[in-house]
C-alpha cells in the first residue's frame, strides 16, 4: 500500500520557529506591505493591513514582536495572506501572518507525524497535528484559532 501525502506550506516566523498550514490556505503573499499600528492591542497582533479593501489583522509569531529584517529595510519581510472559515458553509475571512522568509511547499506523508508541540509555547494550543521535517518539529496550526481566538 502507498504511503499517502499531501502538500503544506512551511512558515517561518524566526529561525527555527516555524508551523505550516494546508497548501489552500494561503492566497497572497506580499513584500513589505504597509502595515498600521493598533494601539492597546496584543503583543502579537498589534498591526494591521489593508489589503483589497479589507482591513486584515497582522498575526506574528516571531520571537522578536516587531522583527527588524537583515537588509535594514523597514517593516517585516514578507506577509503571507492566509484563508479560513469559522463554520463550513460562511463565508470565508481573511487574515495576515508575519514571516521572516517566503513560504515554500513541503510534502507531509503520514510516517512523518510527531508528537504536538508543548501547549505553553507560542502557537502550543493552535496546532491540530504535528510532523517531523528537516530534524524539527513542525506544528500544524489551525488558521480559524489563529485569528477568532479571544486574547488572553
Amino acid at each position: 500500500m502507498s504511503e499517502i501525502s499531501a502538500q503544506a506550506w512551511l512558515l517561518e516566523f524566526s529561525r527555527n520557529h516555524v508551523a505550516a498550514v494546508g497548501l489552500h490556505e494561503l492566497v497572497e503573499v506580499l513584500s513589505r506591505p504597509k502595515l498600521y499600528h493598533v494601539p492597546m492591542a496584543s503583543q502579537r497582533s498589534h498591526q494591521v493591513l489593508v489589503w483589497r479593501d479589507e482591513i486584515l489583522p497582522v498575526v506574528n509569531f516571531g520571537t522578536d514582536p516587531t522583527p527588524e529584517p537583515d537588509d535594514g529595510l523597514p517593516g517585516p519581510a514578507v506577509t503571507a495572506i492566509a484563508v479560513y472559515q469559522t463554520v463550513p458553509g460562511e463565508p470565508l475571512r481573511h487574515g495576515a501572518l508575519q514571516l521572516s522568509v517566503m513560504p515554500k511547499t513541503v510534502t507531509v506523508a503520514d510516517n512523518m507525524a510527531c508528537a504536538l508541540p508543548d501547549a505553553h509555547s507560542p502557537i502550543g494550543d493552535l496546532a491540530i497535528s504535528c510532523f517531523s521535517y528537516d530534524n524539527l518539529a513542525v506544528p500544524v496550526i489551525d488558521l480559524t484559532r489563529v485569528f477568532e481566538r479571544t486574547p488572553l
